[in-house]
């Protein structure tokens, strides 16, 4: 059996990088799609599902990347 966890997506939205926390616990496979379905119907660019405080790590390195990228 898949264990089930909370997870986050974290996605680019016009006015910035946005971690959004899903709302109920599930598989890692659920919680991709899911993002990348909410991220598809709203024209936002995906950028990952995360587990706990991956979620947070993974943030602060897009924000760097992304910082790095404008800079160039």
């Amino acid at each position: 059996m898949m264990e089930k966890e909370k997870y986050s997506t974290i996605y680019e939205a016009p006015y910035g990088m946005v971690i959004g926390e899903l709302k109920k616990e599930m598989t890692k496979e659920a919680a991709v799609a899911l993002g990348q379905k909410y991220c598809e119907e709203h024209g936002f660019k995906y950028k990952g599902t995360y587990s706990g405080d991956e979620a947070v790590a993974a943030l602060q390195n897009l924000i760097e990347k992304h910082r790095t990228t404008q800079l160039h």
